[in-house]
């Protein structure tokens, strides 16, 4: 008799199991370098933005009014807000917003992952719902996909 050689089911199995084993574990590790690449975009664009916060103060003795930067005003458009804080207008748009999306700023204290949250206690009229009046103080939050809710406030006020 001739002997027939080959896999036997038993053995496929499990090859089969350890396969598929191994992809969910790429695929896993996969998901979270691209949340961590995402969230290191953010915080890099937070710093920049923060950072023209800063010298629009030092230019201006104050800080931006609400209305004069966020994205619920259609006229700030990103080239429009970058211009007024002196950065690039791609560190406006956090990287889950939509291609439509030049500023994501928004003027609710409970940012997504594709908002920013830009708010003030200063409660002055010039503050909350002038174009073209400024703040003594400002906060900014964001979400981190894998860290939660960062708050950040002003440096003066």
């Amino acid at each position: 008799m001739k002997r027939i050689s080959g896999f036997t089911i038993v053995e496929l199995t499990v090859v089969i199991v350890v396969i598929g084993i191994l992809v969910g574990i790429v695929i896993t590790s996969y998901f979270k370098i691209q949340a961590d690449a995402r969230d290191s975009t953010r915080q890099g664009n937070i710093t920049s933005i923060t950072d023209g916060l800063e010298k629009y103060y030092a230019k201006n003795g104050e800080y931006p009014s609400i209305q004069s930067i966020v994205s619920d005003n259609p006229a700030n458009t990103g080239t429009t807000v970058a211009t007024k804080l002196s950065i690039s207008a791609s560190v406006l748009k956090m990287p889950q917003a939509g291609s439509a999306v030049t500023n994501s700023l928004i003027a609710t204290s409970t940012p997504t992952n594709d908002t920013i949250s830009y708010t003030s206690t200063d409660s002055s009229t010039s503050c909350q719902t002038s174009t073209t009046g400024g703040c003594t103080q400002y906060t900014i939050k964001y979400n981190k996909e894998n860290g939660g809710l960062t708050t950040i406030t002003s440096r003066h006020g």
